[in-house]
C-alpha cells in the first residue's frame, strides 16, 4: 500500500513539474561569448522593430494629415452644393408662385 502511494506520488510530481533544462558544462568565457552574441542580435531586431514603427507611424500621420484636408475640400463642397439648393428651390418656388 505505501509503496502505491509511493508510486503514484512520483508518477503525479514527475508529470505535473517540467523538467530543468541541463546545461552542458561550458567555460565563462564561451557563455560570455554567447550572451553578448545573443545581446548583439536582439538590440539589432529591436532597431529594426523601431525603425518599422517609426515608418509605420509616419504614414498614418501623412495619411492622417490628407484625410484632414479632403475632409475640409469636402464640407467646403457640401456647403456650397447646399447654398446651390437653396438657391434653385427659391427659384422654383418663385416660378410657382408668379
Amino acid at each position: 500500500n505505501l509503496s502505491q502511494q509511493n508510486e503514484i506520488k512520483n508518477s503525479v510530481s514527475n508529470n505535473s513539474t517540467p523538467e530543468k533544462k541541463h546545461l552542458s558544462p561550458t567555460s565563462s568565457k564561451n557563455q560570455d561569448d554567447l550572451y553578448w552574441e545573443r545581446r548583439k542580435k536582439n538590440n539589432e531586431a529591436a532597431k529594426r522593430s523601431r525603425d518599422a514603427r517609426r515608418v509605420k507611424e509616419d504614414r498614418m500621420a501623412f495619411k492622417a494629415a490628407w484625410l484632414e484636408q479632403e475632409n475640409v475640400k469636402l464640407r467646403l463642397e457640401n456647403a456650397h452644393l447646399k447654398q446651390e439648393n437653396i438657391q434653385l428651390r427659391c427659384k422654383i418656388y418663385s416660378s410657382i408662385e408668379s
